[in-house]
């Protein structure tokens, strides 16, 4: 039997890679390279979103503003497991 946090994991790397991919087609249809950046913010909130949390204004400004796919990345893998928005996005 898959432990939870396998389980997360999995569809943290099925989310990303779709959300990446989702990302990189839209920005090479409209000449967008930062479109795969694009992708990853929209799978962080729609993950927050369906884990029913708020997305207050301050955190989505600060995931909108962030350029660094890296700490992005992060970010949503971390909102799969954490308690709230505002343990995912510490750090």
């Amino acid at each position: 039997m898959m432990k939870a946090a396998d389980q997360s994991l999995s569809l943290w790397d099925q989310a990303l890679k779709s959300g990446f991919e989702k990302g990189f087609s839209w920005g090479l249809e409209f000449g967008r390279p930062d479109g795969a950046i694009d992708a990853i913010r929209r799978l962080l909130f729609d993950i927050a979103r369906e884990r029913g949390w708020r997305v207050p204004a301050t955190q989505k400004r600060r995931v909108e503003t962030c350029r660094d796919p890296e700490r992005l990345a992060a970010w949503v893998k971390r909102v799969v497991t954490a308690r709230s928005l505002t343990e995912a996005l510490a750090g």
